[in-house]
């Protein structure tokens, strides 16, 4: 991971600070891709693993001959399996929900924008989470006159949090540069269907089956963007729908299980790729590459 970055064009919104903290990630991982010996290792690997596209990109520029892309997270059992009729919802407001430290590559400016955008009737946002940007998104919700209908919890314990989440109806996760997006993972085991970007690991989680992936052109396209797919949500049935698909889907393709099974196949096929190789060798060639594996 950590080959992710926001597009240029999403700098505006993040503020002077989120402005000079991405310049300085850009820099310093551009530094690293000029390594030598990093090139050489990435030549000589049999098969680089990407959290994402985006990394996946970056590697194969470095001189990586092979590369995959799997999810950085897993899926686990979440401490609530599903919304149990004792804690059922008796009010009918249509609940968005983010969860994450607040900081500003997580992109939850967008998503008030979006909400503010959508004016859905008898609807909310809540925000789970603290971090250094809360103070802005705060006053963003302000000057989008939507901050009546916004609740900021704060930093809350893990199981806080998932009981929240069953109390909401879609995850919306615009995050800029995720490697991995565990939350993803919970709310699809919480049957929620999700609105991300198509961009880093929540990227790989999401598709239509599950939820939104939203393009990345700009910030303004993507504002507009995630209004339309949080209006469309508005139809119980279609949550609902993609719900029961992002559960089966985290299931049985997230689990560990499921991933400890994809890299023991991507292994079988280097370990068969190399006898094939070993098979037309010369001796000494063949005790080479048993050593060097």
């Amino acid at each position: 991971g950590g080959g992710e970055s926001a597009p240029a064009s999403f700098n505006r919104g993040t503020g002077l600070r989120g402005r000079l903290i991405e310049a300085a990630r850009s820099f310093v991982r551009w530094c690293f891709e000029k390594d030598p010996v990093l090139k050489s290792a990435a030549r000589r690997c049999s098969l680089g693993i990407a959290a994402s596209e985006q990394s996946a990109t970056r590697m194969r520029r470095l001189g990586f001959p092979k590369v995959c892309v799997m999810s950085a997270v897993g899926h686990v059992e979440s401490d609530a399996h599903e919304r149990d009729e004792t804690i059922a919802r008796t009010d009918k407001t249509l609940r968005f929900i983010s969860v994450g430290r607040l900081l500003h590559w997580k992109g939850f400016h967008l998503g008030l924008a979006a909400f503010a955008k959508a004016n859905l009737w008898d609807s909310e946002y809540m925000i789970v989470g603290d971090g250094p940007d809360r103070a802005r998104l705060e006053a963003l919700a302000k000057t989008l006159g939507i901050a009546d209908r916004v609740k900021f919890t704060g930093a809350l314990p893990r199981r806080a949090g998932l009981e929240q989440m069953q109390q909401a109806d879609v995850l919306v996760h615009p995050s800029l540069h995720d490697s991995g997006g565990f939350v993803v993972l919970e709310a699809m085991d919480l049957k929620l269907p999700v609105i991300c970007l198509d961009l880093g690991g929540p990227a790989v989680c999401v598709d239509r089956s599950n939820g939104f992936k939203i393009a990345a052109q700009t910030s303004e396209q993507a504002i507009e963007d995630i209004a339309e797919a949080m209006k469309k949500l508005a139809n119980p049935d279609l949550r609902r729908q993609l719900g029961e698909t992002g559960r089966r889907r985290g299931t049985e393709e997230f689990s560990w299980l499921a991933k400890a099974e994809q890299i023991d196949a991507e292994y079988s096929k280097i370990l068969a790729g190399n006898q094939a190789a070993a098979s037309d060798m010369s001796p000494v060639g063949r005790t080479s590459l048993l050593i060097q594996h």
